[in-house]
């Protein structure tokens, strides 16, 4: 995933590779930027054949915008 959070003027952007077993979710994060300072973290989680990832933010009484472009790899 690349993903990029908006809150007012300040961007964070981010580079996520997720992978999953069947039963757990692991993440690594890479290729971070942002303008003043983090926004938040990221993670990713399992349940069922579902793999969902959060972004969990530092200031949870913002509005954040999150645009992102993910490429799935089918093994």
């Amino acid at each position: 995933y690349v993903i990029q959070v908006t809150q007012n003027s300040n961007y964070h952007t981010i580079e996520l590779l997720v992978i999953t077993d069947g039963s757990t979710s692991y993440v690594t994060q890479y290729a971070e930027i942002y303008t003043s300072a983090q926004l938040g973290v990221f993670s990713a989680s399992r349940s069922g054949s579902t793999t969902t990832v959060r972004f969990n933010p530092f200031d949870a009484d913002s509005n954040y915008t999150l645009v992102w472009n993910a490429t799935y790899l089918v093994v």
